[in-house]
């Protein structure tokens, strides 16, 4: 059964207002489908009447199955230009649109701006009743260190993530409707070039995956195969676990692929280079502590190089759990860029040099006047009374 989504509006405009910003900056990259889907429901709140919809009508204007309409409003929440509401059941009860002006535009090769947008104030339903609430400049500093895989985390939460959990997540039906579309077909017959073999089931599921939870256009997934099959992995859960680490970083072009491998391929190089690692690449836990070090944390290269070098004087081996402890103590103390780091290590040397004037000092006062040789009372004798003493024995 379809659920109704209560969709309002006090507007009486006779015309549909579209954002220059929108034309200019989100029409462009988005997929042809998303924006007719879009654009019907701007058309729907300037309506001179109050509406319900449902995915099931929605779907029913368009022709189309109503799969597609969940992957548009999505990819438009997603996009920070509208927010989906659920009720209990997890169903779609409501859509808040979003105003373009106050919304980050996803194009950084840093990826998406996914922080909570503020929200308009346009309808009861889509109504914000947003307070601009005021945010210490602590919390500001701890918003602009958030990372976009955090960000993105909180988005791909939902979603899954391994080839097991992937196969039972379309149903056969599912996976027959969406081959059945032309640009899937398209897409099915380049990879199968790409990848020398014919396509199983589950590799389908794996592409419709990307499509459809990801929102990769096709020409960013032949980049990807090309990329995993130019360092010799074939393996199709290589290449999910590629594409799922693109998502959280927001690629969605080829051109944020390439932008984000750079950074990151000079972000490995550096920490093996301090470590001098040589002959092999990073394993899975190692790689989990850069991927800390440079999103959770926000450092860059040279902040962790340092760290790394650091870590090799102390302990002569590349141990990234003493690396580790030392980016943790520099992030909580607020380390920003590597200058930073200075003022912190001028105050350790002034405690330690503190402690040691204190040691010094006490074992002085304490050791002055005795030894194990005089540690007792001292006696004087008269060398007459001594000679008597002995002469009476």
């Amino acid at each position: 059964m379809s659920v109704e989504i209560k969709l309002r509006s006090n507007f009486r405009n006779t015309q549909t207002p579209l954002s220059n910003r929108f034309i200019d900056e989100y029409m462009t990259s988005a997929n042809g489908e998303y924006v007719k889907i879009y654009i019907y429901l701007l058309r729907q709140m300037y309506s001179s009447q109050n509406v319900d919809l449902s995915l099931a009508a929605i779907a029913d204007h368009f022709d189309c199955p109503e799969k597609d309409i969940r992957r548009a409003l999505s990819y438009w929440e997603k996009s920070h230009l509208l927010q989906l509401g659920y009720d209990a059941d997890h169903q779609l009860e409501s859509i808040q649109l979003l105003d373009c002006a106050d919304s980050s535009f996803p194009s950084s090769s840093k990826g998406r701006n996914l922080d909570t947008p503020k929200e308009s104030d346009s309808s009861a339903s889509f109504s914000s009743q947003d307070k601009e609430s005021d945010i210490s400049a602590e919390e500001q500093q701890l918003l602009s260190r958030k990372t976009i895989h955090e960000a993105a985390s909180r988005v791909l939460s939902g979603i899954p993530r391994t080839i097991e959990d992937i196969s039972n997540y379309y149903t056969t039906d599912q996976l027959l409707r969406f081959s059945e579309e032309e640009s899937t077909k398209q897409l099915f017959v380049i990879v199968q070039q790409y990848t020398g073999k014919t396509l199983n089931q589950m590799d389908l599921r794996i592409l419709l995956f990307w499509l459809d939870e990801l929102h990769f256009p096709n020409e960013l997934i032949y980049f990807l195969i090309d990329y995993c099959i130019s360092r010799h992995h074939n393996n199709i859960n290589y290449m999910n676990k590629v594409a799922i680490n693109w998502a959280e970083n927001g690629v969605q072009t080829v051109e944020d692929a390439r932008r984000y491998n750079e950074t990151y391929n000079e972000l490995t190089t550096a920490v093996m280079r301090s470590f001098g690692l040589s002959g092999r690449t990073l394993g899975e836990k190692e790689l989990a502590y850069v991927t800390t070090w440079s999103r959770t944390y926000g450092f860059d290269k040279d902040i962790i190089a340092e760290a790394c070098n650091r870590t090799l004087l102390a302990t002569h081996q590349a141990s990234f759990e003493y690396a580790d402890s030392i980016l943790t103590k520099w992030f909580k103390k607020g380390v920003k860029k590597l200058v930073d780091v200075g003022p912190l290590d001028a105050q350790h040397q002034k405690r330690v040099s503190a402690k040691a004037s204190s040691t010094s000092a006490s074992n002085s006062s304490t050791n002055g006047s005795k030894n194990r040789f005089n540690n007792f009372d001292q006696r004087s004798y008269n060398d007459a009374a001594l000679e008597a003493a002995l002469t009476n024995l």
